[in-house]
Parts: C-alpha cells; sequence; structure tokens
C-alpha cells in the first residue's frame, strides 16, 4: 500500500511538472486546474503515507483545493 503511495505521489509530482509547462500555451486556465487537482491528490498521498488522520480525503480536498488552485491559477497569466 505504501509503496503504491509513493508512486502515485511520484507520478503526480511528474504530472504537475509537465502540465506548468502546459501553462504557457494556449490552454493555461485548464492546465491550471488539472494542475491544482495533481497538487492536491498528491497532498492527500502524503498525508495518508504519513498516517495523518483526515476526517474525510473529500473534506480535505474541498479545504486545499481553492487555494492550490487559486495559486496555480495566478502563475497561469
Amino acid at each position: 500500500m505504501r509503496n503504491m503511495i509513493i508512486y502515485l505521489v511520484l507520478t503526480g509530482s511528474l504530472g504537475t511538472l509537465e502540465l506548468l509547462s502546459l501553462l504557457r500555451s494556449k490552454l493555461k486556465k485548464e492546465a491550471a486546474t488539472v494542475a491544482a487537482l495533481l497538487a492536491c491528490g498528491m497532498l492527500l498521498g502524503i498525508l495518508v503515507y504519513m498516517e495523518v488522520p483526515v476526517p474525510s480525503p473529500f473534506e480535505l480536498l474541498k479545504l486545499v483545493y481553492r487555494p492550490v488552485s487559486d495559486w496555480f491559477f495566478k502563475s497561469a497569466q
């Protein structure tokens, strides 16, 4: 289980880097949204790996998605 979480975090990191390069293309807003979701998924994976008690992954995603997506949208402009 832990190996799968590490794998997901690493592939999410690479996917986020790839999407950040897409931010310079015409699909800035869409790429920023996907990059924000990948970053939130990586954060969830890290918290699960560290065995941090999380009330619900969806609650945490709702708390984290807005600031992360705002940051990616600002970097896209």
